[in-house]
């Protein structure tokens, strides 16, 4: 759990007026890898489902590999000292310790995810990096110093990779509403609500008129199979985008499972033929939880 920490945290990108204390507050989980690349995602739920379904270091890279966003970036890299953020009021956390990273981005593509305009070659782009924890951002700012040393040092290398992760399996990690400020909390749930119940009576306007929702069907499912392991560890791509871990059923969900949805919410509960039926709770980016009751894919009541 502790390696762990030292290499996992959320960033914003500093904005591009280059006014350090008004970023642009759009949050990306991350891991930090040793081959230079920041995994990163906009889904909390899919990197803590990472962590827990995977043995070691070495197989949570590979996974963070093919499921996640890659920001590749040169060996050089600009880190500050840690800092109290000056205007905490600006974030949409309590946390305020943070550092500042500059790294020479190479993936366009990845840096087009991030409203990031970039010419041909390298860039630089500034991040604050935030840990879960205000307490656990010395052993992340430790870690990113040191990186280079870990990128050329075989024997330390070797043994980090290898680091094996089932403490990280006995303890359930959550990212508290809490860590917003209530004024901000209040605000943020209420917009929510509302077009939560927005969603919920166009759904059941559908479900009147008998419009069809397609079915979530697996499209890609290239693991191996292991008969040892439950078939809630699975991960498969759905032909909607999404990532699933549950059970399945004639190529499609079924049962109780994870929907990991691309804009960074997910879906927790019960499915069948492909749909979300029954009784489940939709989790935003921002970590919002709301239960509700789902007919075929769609919101009948919370």
């Amino acid at each position: 759990m502790n390696e762990l920490n030292k290499i996992r945290g959320y960033l914003i990108q500093e904005n591009i007026s280059g006014q350090s204390a008004n970023p642009v507050v759009s949050i990306k989980y991350f891991m930090m890898g040793l081959d230079n690349k920041l995994y990163l995602t906009s889904n909390l739920a899919l990197i803590q489902f990472l962590c827990s379904n995977c043995e070691t270091i070495e197989t949570l890279y590979e996974a963070s590999n093919k499921y996640l966003s890659r920001l590749r970036f040169l060996d050089t890299m600009t880190i500050t000292e840690i800092r109290t953020y000056p205007q905490p009021e600006k974030l949409p956390f309590h946390n305020s310790k943070y550092f500042k990273i500059s790294v020479k981005a190479l993936s366009p593509k990845i840096n087009d995810s991030l409203n990031i305009s970039v010419a041909e070659g390298a860039k630089d782009i500034n991040f604050f990096v935030f840990a879960f924890d205000d307490e656990l951002i010395v052993g992340l700012h430790a870690f990113i110093v040191g990186y280079a040393d870990m990128q050329k040092n075989p024997k330390k290398r070797s043994d980090f990779l290898s680091t094996k992760l089932e403490l990280f399996k006995t303890e359930e990690e959550t990212v508290s509403n809490e860590t917003l400020t209530s004024k901000k909390h209040l605000e943020n749930y209420k917009m929510k609500m509302k077009l939560l119940i927005k969603k919920m009576e166009n759904d059941m306007h559908e479900i009147k008129e008998g419009t069809i929702v397609p079915p979530r069907e697996v499209i890609e499912d290239d693991q191996e199979t292991d008969k040892d392991k439950e078939a809630s560890s699975k991960l498969v791509k759905l032909n909607n985008g999404s990532l699933y871990a549950g059970t399945l059923k004639g190529n499609r969900p079924e049962g109780n499972g994870k929907e990991f949805l691309p804009d960074g919410s997910s879906y927790v509960g019960e499915f069948r033929n492909g749909y979300w039926h029954g009784l489940g709770y939709l989790v935003d980016s921002e970590n919002y939880i709301c239960y509700g009751e789902f007919y075929e894919g769609r919101v009948v009541g919370i």
